[in-house]
């Protein structure tokens, strides 16, 4: 909490995402977050039971990992915060840094919505999409770190129906384990790693 500077309440954030951080300052969104809460009535006593405040409450917790964490990966953050950079970089950044938050900040989230993005990411019609390799590993870390900790993870993998996919998840899953115990290798050259996994997978 020393590390943060100020919270701003957005309407959206782009890629529908519910909060994001920047530097020392957390956005969180109105429509993905807030919104649900704004008409709601909460006994102090159970407040902290429902699933709604249990998700908002993952997700500052989330964001403030990425306050505390922007120091360490700063080379990373301010690549990925340009648009203008590699593309291929940026994917493997975000991935790399959103797959060791998640591994780290995944206990705090809500089992029931953790199952409910599992499965819709392991049925996902992905060669409908366009753009879906983009969309895929943009979402992959989540699905990872969220199955795993359920403890679904074969069981998940098993219902993804493109072979290529479901290969790719699963060597990405042991790569990316692999790494996150690596204590030699620096982080922005296990985000190299994973950006040759990618090049591979887009071409």
């Amino acid at each position: 909490m020393e590390k943060l500077k100020e919270i701003e309440i957005v309407d959206k954030l782009s890629g529908d995402a519910s909060g994001r951080t920047v530097r020392e300052k957390i956005f969180l969104s109105r429509q993905n977050g807030l919104d649900v809460l704004e008409n709601k009535s909460y006994q102090k006593s159970n407040m902290f039971s429902n699933i709604d405040v249990k998700k908002l409450i993952s997700i500052i917790y989330h964001e403030l990992w990425h306050v505390n964490t922007w120091d360490k990966y700063e080379d990373m953050y301010e690549y990925v915060l340009d648009e203008n950079n590699d593309i291929c970089t940026i994917y493997a950044f975000v991935y790399w840094i959103e797959y060791i938050s998640h591994i780290e900040t995944v206990h705090m989230e809500v089992p029931e919505i953790m199952l409910e993005f599992c499965n819709k990411f392991s049925h996902e019609k992905w060669y409908e999409i366009e753009y879906a390799y983009s969309y895929f590993i943009k979402k992959l870390p989540y699905f990872l770190a969220r199955a795993k900790y359920l403890d679904k993870l074969d069981d998940f993998i098993e219902q993804i129906r493109y072979n290529e996919l479901k290969e790719a998840v699963i060597k990405f899953n042991v790569v990316s384990d692999e790494l996150y115990k690596n204590k030699d290798s620096k982080e922005i050259e296990k985000a190299m790693t994973i950006r040759k996994m990618i090049d591979e997978l887009f071409s």
